[in-house]
C-alpha cells in the first residue's frame, strides 16, 4: 500500500511510522498517526505556567538563577530528574530557544520545572 506523504493519517506497508515522534494506535486494518502540535507560548507565560526551579548548585546561575549547566554535578542533577520536567536551552541559527525535553545538540543549558510538559506538544520558546 502506498502512503500519502501529505496525509496526517496513513498506513505503511511495513507497519512502521514514518516520523519518529508519531504515536500510533493500530487495529487490524491500519495505523493511525497522530503528530504532536506546536505550542506557542511566551517566555513570561512559560515562567508562570511551568515554574522553573532555582539552581541550588550554583548561586550565580544564568536566567535569574534557574539554568543548570551541561557538565559536572549540574548535569548529573538534570539527568536524575523526570524527563517531562527537563527543558533545554538551545541555540538554533543564532536564536536562543527553550524546548521541552533533554536535548544534546546545540544545548546551552537546562531548566527543571515544577510542572511537567504535556506529552502532546512541541515547544520552541524565544529566550532572547
Amino acid at each position: 500500500m502506498k502512503t500519502d506523504k501529505n496525509s496526517r493519517t496513513h498506513s505503511t506497508t511495513s507497519g512502521t511510522l514514518s516520523h519518529p515522534d508519531e504515536q500510533a494506535v493500530s487495529d487490524s486494518n491500519h495505523v493511525k498517526v497522530t503528530l504532536k502540535k506546536n505550542a506557542r507560548i511566551s517566555y513570561e507565560k512559560w515562567l508562570a505556567k511551568y515554574r522553573p526551579i532555582t539552581n541550588h548548585l550554583d548561586t550565580d546561575a544564568a536566567f535569574d538563577g534557574c539554568m543548570f549547566e551541561t557538565f559536572g554535578v549540574e548535569i548529573e542533577f538534570v539527568r536524575a530528574q523526570p524527563a517531562s520536567k527537563v527543558w533545554t536551552l538551545v541555540d538554533c541559527d543564532g536564536k536562543t530557544r527553550i524546548c521541552e525535553g533533554y536535548h544534546f545538540v546545540n544545548r546551552l543549558g537546562y531548566f527543571i520545572t515544577e510542572v511537567a510538559a504535556p506529552q502532546d506538544r512541541y515547544f520552541s520558546i524565544k529566550a532572547d
